[in-house]
């Protein structure tokens, strides 16, 4: 008789503002397997708490002691944390509790892995789970970064809501279908390459 092994149930990778790679592929596959995504570094070691902004080290910080967990730290990392600090303000949001509040809004996410080292932080974390985004901070997010421009108009013009669980697996499906025209499929291509000289939807390097 053949072993079967216990069916997976959850899996654990990186997903924040600043690594959306999550969403490509491996989004749909767990939605439609029922398997929650861990959410580990959703602050990307704390780059999305805005605190190394302009330059900013602070003494007692991640980065400051451990530089070996650059990941997050780079030009483009900055940049991309700027852009995401502007949005919060204009909501009236802190920067830590919008970028938990949108992987916790995620249809695919089961558990939002939070770390702090303050207690002042932790509850700001914890906080964020009483948040509701806007659809107008999160077409922010997705608009004003200009990250995934072109997959939002592209739904939105064939009526799929990127923010409601079932029409996001129907908008899956259909960008898989053979509805999509060779243009079509090298539209949404484009759609996952950002407009500034990054990896995929990664502002990791």
């Amino acid at each position: 008789m053949q072993n079967v092994a216990p069916k997976t149930i959850t899996i654990q990778n990186p997903y924040s503002l600043l690594n959306r790679i999550f969403e490509i592929g491996n989004s749909e596959i767990c939605m439609r397997e029922d398997v929650g995504l861990l959410a580990y570094s959703p602050l990307g070691f704390g780059v999305l708490s805005g605190k190394y902004l302009n330059g900013n080290m602070p003494e007692d910080s991640r980065l400051k002691l451990f530089p070996n967990l650059s990941r997050f730290s780079g030009e483009n990392s900055m940049k991309a944390t700027g852009m995401y600090f502007n949005i919060s303000k204009k909501h009236d949001l802190s920067l830590t509790q919008m970028a938990l509040s949108f992987v916790n809004s995620r249809p695919f996410v089961t558990s939002n892995i939070i770390g702090a080292t303050k207690l002042n932080q932790l509850k700001e974390n914890i906080e964020s789970i009483n948040i509701d985004l806007s659809e107008d901070v999160l077409k922010g997010i997705d608009l004003e970064s200009g990250v995934f421009k072109n997959w939002y108009d592209k739904a939105k013009s064939r009526g799929y809501d990127l923010y409601s669980t079932a029409s996001y697996l129907d908008y899956k499906t259909y960008i898989h279908s053979d509805i999509l025209t060779k243009v079509d499929i090298a539209s949404m291509m484009n759609s996952l390459e950002v407009r500034t000289p990054l990896i995929a939807v990664s502002y990791t390097h």
